[in-house]
């Protein structure tokens, strides 16, 4: 409910939204009002597996760009940083890199929430390390969470989307 208040002024934009966790929920054509009853409707459960919907949001965007020009891709993803498929998570993002032509057709950026070592060491590993393991681009950022909790959730959100989008 914040975040829709807090964003009344802004364009009437569209957007995805996957809930995840241990499964996830996708919604379509979302507007910024709409945010508070995606969260009522989605459920709460244990864990967090951000592979397969990151990889059907990759594979959906290249399909798109298959069949005609299409705006490049920013994905924000808020976590603490400890999905418990990282390794599959590291191979999608490999894999999205050599379908790329050009390293702004698709930006992930992570929106750290939380202090833990751990999860921070696995963001850093997304950010930094994946060129060394094979991807051809790097196309994944992190948001610390000291700067999120700058920022508040809302900027943090917006700052990711709007910056990536003037590449």
């Amino acid at each position: 409910s914040d975040f829709a208040r807090q964003t009344t002024h802004l364009p009437d934009w569209t957007f995805n939204v996957d809930l995840f966790s241990s499964q996830y929920d996708y919604f379509r054509g979302v507007r910024l009002a709409q945010v508070p009853q995606v969260f009522d409707r989605s459920g709460i459960y244990v864990g967090t597996k951000l592979a397969q919907p990151l990889s059907e949001q990759l594979n959906a965007y290249f399909r798109r760009a298959a069949s005609g020009p299409t705006k490049p891709l920013i994905i924000v993803v808020i976590s603490d940083g400890k999905p418990q498929d990282d390794e599959d998570l590291c191979d999608v993002i490999i894999n999205a890199t050599h379908h790329l032509r050009n390293p702004d057709d698709v930006h992930i950026e992570f929106l750290q929430i939380g202090t833990d070592d751990e999860g921070q060491k696995k963001l850093n590993k997304f950010d930094f390390k994946l060129v060394r393991k094979g991807a051809r681009f790097d196309i994944v950022s992190v948001m610390p969470y000291m700067r999120v909790t700058q920022l508040g959730l809302t900027r943090s959100i917006l700052e990711a989307a709007h910056m990536k989008s003037n590449l």
